[in-house]
């Protein structure tokens, strides 16, 4: 939102009749503002010339332009209502400054001013001398602590007025090196993500902002990955996903993928994320995204495959709930009315040094998986479907072995701690495991004997 600004051909014209000539005269110039029907006020116009007269004198001013500005092409700004007079009134160190006079309606095209110094010196000075609509192009507008608004054009970062989002002054205007991707904030920090090294900035008024380039270069490659955790700011870079805090940038993918891996089959360019508790959720409009929990300290990329037709993901700010849409409906994601979806989770192949026989297993649940399940859509004939479990059952466990991956045990899992013999007899060096489910498993341990799970 911004104001609309008088214009600089007007210029208002003051006449001065009467008062006592046996005392000094004075000096005056005037000036006024614009006010919207939301109280936002504009710059001020051209100030008048000078004129000096009678301190208890009648001022007469002419040239106000009796008519609502027209709003520039393009712009929606709202209707002005009235015009704030100013007059200046000079200080005992010479300085002039203005001061407010009175609130007129729109239509008013003169005013005679007979109030002395006196009765103005005590009003509000005129603040908006530097004020400016929002640049032309402003992106990325973000929220800052004390009453800021931030924004950005090209490499500039625009803050408007304290408390004033209508006020968008140049002088509070910074530059960086590289063209600006999009912003957020933690913590107190404004974090500007770049098409080259990313900058940090902080300060209390736009004035007294200062502003750090970090000096990696991790540059932004898609602007809807830009994500504000409690622990940072991640966002996706042509090397994976980063994060960036007050400790530093890490990248948080370099042990699970490679940087081809993470542009080629990840699109790592074309992410659109939220947050959705400790999770980092991302789709990629190929109808799957990805899911990074980091509250897991064995990190690692959860593929997501039911996102087709889904072409937003976004946080809700009151809430923080995660919301998709898809096929033109919003969605809350892992709603808590809703059944739970089937998922699959396969963990990542052990290998030992001599062929091992696995013979005990321990798995953790939460309670829910006690809870009679739904029954699943039953697959069509001939679906390859690994996600339909039977009547009753929330979870299923197999344990897998050579590079084959061919299924040893399959164990359906009815309680929140189940301990149990795997099939004896064989040996190999790599197994594999891996869980259907509706519910969360906390764990799975694996041991060669009974005896030696308890220590596991």
């Amino acid at each position: 939102m911004g104001f609309n600004e008088v214009d600089p051909g007007i210029l208002l014209t003051v006449g001065v009749t009467g008062g006592t000539t046996t005392i000094p005269q004075v000096e005056r110039s005037y000036c006024f503002t614009y006010i919207d029907t939301y109280n936002q006020e504009s710059s001020p116009s051209q100030p008048s010339a000078v004129v000096s007269g009678a301190p208890d004198g009648t001022w007469t001013i002419s040239g106000f332009p009796g008519v609502a500005p027209t709003p520039p092409t393009g712009k929606n700004y709202p209707a002005v209502i009235t015009i704030r007079i100013y007059r200046t009134i000079t200080g005992a160190s010479g300085a002039a400054q203005f001061y407010f006079v009175k609130d007129m309606p729109i239509s008013t095209t003169s005013y005679v001013d007979t109030v002395n110094d006196a009765g103005i010196v005590n009003n509000n000075t005129l603040e908006s001398t530097s004020w400016a609509p929002p640049p032309d192009g402003l992106d990325g507008l973000t929220a800052m602590p004390g009453g800021m608004l931030v924004g950005f054009t090209g490499n500039t970062i625009h803050f408007c007025e304290p408390n004033r989002p209508n006020a968008w002054p140049a002088g509070y205007d910074q530059s960086l090196l590289y063209p600006i991707q999009g912003l957020a904030v933690w913590q107190q920090a404004l974090v500007v993500l770049t098409k080259g090294f990313p900058s940090t900035g902080s300060g209390i008024a736009p004035s007294q902002f200062t502003f750090a380039q970090v000096h990696a270069p991790e540059p932004c490659i898609a602007r809807g990955s830009i994500v504000t955790d409690l622990a940072g700011v991640y966002y996706s870079s042509i090397n994976g996903l980063i994060a960036l805090n007050y400790y530093g940038m890490q990248n948080q993918t370099i042990t699970n993928v490679t940087r081809e891996i993470w542009m080629k089959d990840f699109h790592g360019d074309k992410l659109i994320a939220c947050r959705h508790r400790t999770q980092y959720l991302a789709i990629n409009g190929t109808g799957s995204g990805f899911m990074i929990d980091y509250a897991e300290q064995r990190l690692g990329i959860v593929e997501v495959t039911p996102f087709v037709n889904v072409i937003s993901v976004w946080n809700d700010n009151y809430t923080g709930e995660a919301y998709i849409i898809a096929d033109g409906r919003v969605y809350l994601w892992d709603s808590m009315d809703t059944p739970q979806l089937t998922y699959q989770w396969r963990s990542r192949e052990f290998y030992f040094p001599a062929a091992v026989s696995l013979g005990a297993c321990q798995i953790s649940s939460e309670p829910a998986i006690e809870n009679p399940a739904p029954e699943d859509v039953v697959p069509q004939p001939g679906s390859t479907s690994p996600l339909a479990l039977p009547p009753g059952i929330n979870a299923l466990f197999r344990l897998m072995v050579g590079p084959s991956q061919h299924v040893v045990h399959e164990q359906y899992l009815r309680e929140p701690r189940e301990i149990f013999r795997l099939p004896s007899g064989r040996k190999a060096f790599n197994w594999q495991f891996e869980i259907v489910a509706k519910v969360a498993i906390h764990s799975v341990e694996l041991a060669s004997t009974m005896r030696e799970l308890k220590k596991v």
